[in-house]
């Protein structure tokens, strides 16, 4: 499962990030790290961007970003 995936209100557990990410480094030092909480905040009503919580902090991801962050649920 991908973060893109959940919805307002879900939690869920990062797993790994996608080898072919485009901004891998960008999310690993906003704390999209293995083992990280993550939990989604807001979604637009269109459903791109998406704010996610994690490390106490509300980050916001397109979809094509979200997909490369592999999530297992909690």
């Amino acid at each position: 499962m991908t973060l893109d995936q959940l919805t307002k209100g879900q939690c869920a557990r990062v797993v790994c990030l996608r080898e072919d990410c485009a901004i891998r480094e960008r999310l690993q030092d906003l704390g999209m790290i293995p083992g990280r909480t993550v939990s989604v905040q807001l979604q637009s009503p269109l459903g791109d961007p998406t704010a996610y919580l994690i490390c106490g902090s509300v980050i916001a991801l397109r979809r094509e970003d979200a997909r490369s962050v592999e999530i297992n649920t909690l």
